[in-house]
């Protein structure tokens, strides 16, 4: 779902109240600065986050740092999407 409000433009994932699972959304808006600095958000790529990693150039962001073993804790990966925030990747495989 996508709404605008108080000067953002928000996309919303999707949720269940009560259900455990995380949930939120994204906002646009003139308060919001993409940054490589900020804080780093790791998306959960289970079972191997190759698959995910794959389609970053494809839809026009960059990897900056390829899949990457963590001793005894699976794999990382980072990328720069499109407005130039750094996210994280993580899977076990």
């Amino acid at each position: 779902m996508e709404a605008d409000m108080m000067g953002m433009h928000m996309a919303f994932f999707p949720s269940e109240n009560g259900n455990g699972k995380v949930s939120g959304a994204l906002v646009a808006s003139p308060y919001h600065t993409p940054s490589q600095n900020g804080v780093k958000v790791y998306i959960n790529c289970n079972p191997d986050l190759a698959g995910a990693l794959s389609r970053v150039e494809k839809a026009g962001g960059k990897v900056t740092l390829p899949k990457t073993a963590i001793p005894d804790s699976g794999f990382m990966a980072f990328f720069e999407d499109t407005e130039g925030n750094l996210t994280g990747l993580h899977s076990m495989q």
